[in-house]
């Protein structure tokens, strides 16, 4: 998804993946931001779903860190982390990945690589990959030239800016 800023990508794939991990059992997600800033954002709006799930559905929570909410009874576990660490993801399994802000993850290759390894190419299972544009040449700019030229494994979302009215002015 290549996007303006807060046009609500991140609040819909959050959400979307909310609602997918907790009506089922034993299902990862994995969110991987740019800054420790939105990760901590990310993280409060996963917070906000749970908190505000009715009873009736709301699954048992049986660790809430910082970086990870553990739904025991479903076996449900959302993990959030920033893009500072080489290799993030190599060591889990998800079956729902966001990547947020990609374009401005350092050691992008490298963080890719680890996803690619962590998210089997199962029905089911999701990558969103969402970012605002930043230069040419990154990581995202070439996944996202790929998937507009119909190459690869990713579809190709443009939100352009001028769909927000908070960036028009009279």
């Amino acid at each position: 998804i290549l996007k303006g800023r807060q046009q609500g990508a991140s609040t819909y794939i959050t959400g979307r993946f909310y609602y997918k991990a907790t009506g089922t059992i034993g299902k990862s997600v994995g969110i991987l931001t740019h800054e420790q800033k939105a990760t901590d954002n990310l993280f409060a709006m996963v917070r906000r779903y749970h908190e505000h799930c009715p009873d009736a559905v709301r699954p048992s929570t049986a660790a809430d860190s910082a970086k990870e909410l553990w739904f025991d009874r479903i076996d449900v576990r959302y993990k959030i982390s920033t893009a500072g660490a080489k290799g993030t993801g190599r060591s889990s399994t998800l079956q729902y990945f966001h990547g947020s802000e990609v374009a401005f993850w350092p050691n992008a290759a490298t963080h890719m690589a680890g996803i690619g390894q962590a998210v089997p190419l199962l029905p089911g299972t999701e990558v969103f990959l969402e970012s605002t544009a930043n230069g040419i040449g990154n990581l995202f700019h070439n996944q996202w030239q790929r998937a507009v030229r119909g190459e690869g494994e990713y579809e190709p979302c443009f939100v352009p800016w001028f769909w927000e009215d908070g960036y028009r002015s009279p």
